[in-house]
């Protein structure tokens, strides 16, 4: 090895060393007052990241989500019923949670009209019932089980499938 070769790679050996330690010493540096200096906890600041993180919407289960002292009083009067395990009332369901879709037919659901429901209720009751409790993928559309609402119990899914098919324009 030439002595030019030899002294360069001391010399490059000496410059790695030597940024290494600078590296951890500004490393330790940096750990040690980000360890030791306290963080303001501003609660605006805290709001305002509550804000940007929050969930962009909420998923509606049919129950009223507003507290009352935020619900202005035209709103609670305008509020459907709220759907309980008790509900046993096809139209009350029908009212809080099959008309969002089979009201204006989103996503292909059939609304109360005869023409729409010829061939479905020459399936059957039964079968309407089960599409309803369990889903159904039809070629118009789809269903989803229990119309998106898992608390509804088979008794009130009958209910409000016997009582769109005896309300059907």
């Amino acid at each position: 090895m030439h002595p030019q070769d030899s002294a360069f790679m001391h010399k490059f050996g000496l410059t790695v060393v030597v940024l290494t330690a600078m590296a951890l010493v500004f490393g330790l540096i940096a750990y040690h007052f980000n360890s030791t200096i306290p963080y303001a906890t501003d609660s605006a600041a805290a709001k305002a990241l509550q804000a940007r993180i929050a969930p962009v919407g909420q998923i509606n289960s049919g129950a009223v989500a507003a507290s009352p002292a935020k619900a202005a009083p035209t709103q609670a009067a305008a509020t459907p019923k709220t759907v309980t395990s008790e509900t046993a009332n096809g139209a009350e369901i029908f009212q809080s949670v099959c008309s969002v879709c089979h009201g204006s037919g989103v996503a292909g659901a059939p609304r109360l009209e005869m023409a729409a429901w010829v061939d479905r209720k020459a399936q059957g009751v039964d079968t309407l019932v089960q599409h309803a409790l369990n889903g159904y993928t039809g070629a118009a559309g789809s269903m989803p089980p229990k119309g998106g609402r898992p608390d509804l119990s088979e008794d009130q899914i009958r209910a409000t499938v016997e009582w769109m098919l005896a309300h059907l324009k």
